[in-house]
């Protein structure tokens, strides 16, 4: 992991080898890394998708 980047929440162990899992989150952090960005129609679709969790979980918080 980058040193600037915020730390991240913990992840499912993929492997119950430390090292496979380590390697296999550094390999999904590189290919995010490397990915084009998000167009406009794309977030939008994903905020579309996600906005009834977010409001569940935000009714769950009160």
């Amino acid at each position: 992991m980058s040193e600037n980047r915020p730390t991240q929440p913990d992840r499912p162990v993929r492997d119950p080898d430390p090292a496979r899992n380590r390697a296999y989150w550094e390999r999904i952090e590189r290919n995010a890394a490397e990915a084009p960005p998000l167009t406009n129609e794309q977030k939008a679709t994903l905020r579309a998708i996600f906005a009834p969790v977010v409001a569940a979980m935000t009714r769950e918080v009160k």
